[in-house]
């Protein structure tokens, strides 16, 4: 191995200054880069040990493999809160739930805090957010009152200035039903499966509640169940309180 002395170093890093620099001319010299689109896909309790990429032979998931595959696949990132409103609070703001507040579900976001989508918009992007959002609740229940699941445009959509197709919360992966600019419900259709009727823009945060509770045969379509899940099972650590 070559030793490295510290005139060597400082004359590497020299010329490497000045090759930065020289870049940053030409950059400056030219038209400015187009803003990269940015798409963030948020899916409600998916375990990713359920991923077609991660191993599990029964999970059809060749979208997903296609982003894993040609992009960089985090296989040791946890979440810092296992509470899907507190995780949402820290991913928007990258703060602990003990400086956002949101330690469990069912509570309104403090506005006061800088969050993504602010900044985002700052730069010069036209943010938009579709899905799930569960970061305006002040009520335990009651979801579907529209006081509680339509959220107005103002401080409380969190920098988000776009288009906005959401909802508070709900587990209705079938005849479900999202808000635009008022509490009025715009219902997908009658039968429409919620991941079927999406249509995505940028900047955008695309959060599905579907895999929320995927062990409950209740919240999924007979036929979908009969097809799909039938032959996974429970998860190795599955307990069962009953």
């Amino acid at each position: 191995m070559t030793k490295l002395t510290r005139r060597k170093f400082l004359k590497t890093a020299g010329i490497g200054i000045t090759a930065v620099a020289a870049s940053s001319l030409g950059v400056g010299a030219k038209q400015k880069r187009r803003k990269p689109n940015i798409i963030y896909v948020l899916a409600d309790q998916l375990r990713y040990q359920s991923c077609g990429y991660a191993g599990d032979a029964k999970a059809h998931t060749p979208n997903l493999n296609k982003l894993a595959a040609s992009g960089v696949n985090f296989r040791q990132a946890v979440s810092s809160m296992p509470v899907c409103a507190a995780y949402r609070a820290s991913l928007f703001t990258g703060k602990y739930t003990s400086s956002t507040g949101m330690v469990i579900n069912e509570l309104r976001m403090n506005t006061n805090h800088t969050c993504l989508a602010q900044c985002l918009t700052r730069a010069g992007y036209d943010t938009g957010y579709i899905g799930k959002w569960h970061l305006y609740a002040n009520q335990l229940g009651n979801h579907y009152d529209p006081r509680n699941s339509f959220v107005p445009r103002g401080p409380d959509r969190l920098g988000f200035e776009g288009y906005w197709a959401a909802y508070n919360f709900h587990h209705d992966y079938y005849d479900a039903y999202y808000h635009t600019e008022s509490p009025e419900k715009i219902f997908y259709g009658k039968g429409v499966f919620e991941p079927d009727a999406r249509q995505i823009g940028f900047v955008l945060a695309l959060n599905w509640v579907c895999f929320h509770q995927v062990w409950n045969w209740q919240y999924f379509h007979i036929q979908l169940l009969l097809k799909r899940l039938r032959s996974f099972g429970h998860p190795e650590n599955w307990v069962c309180f009953a």
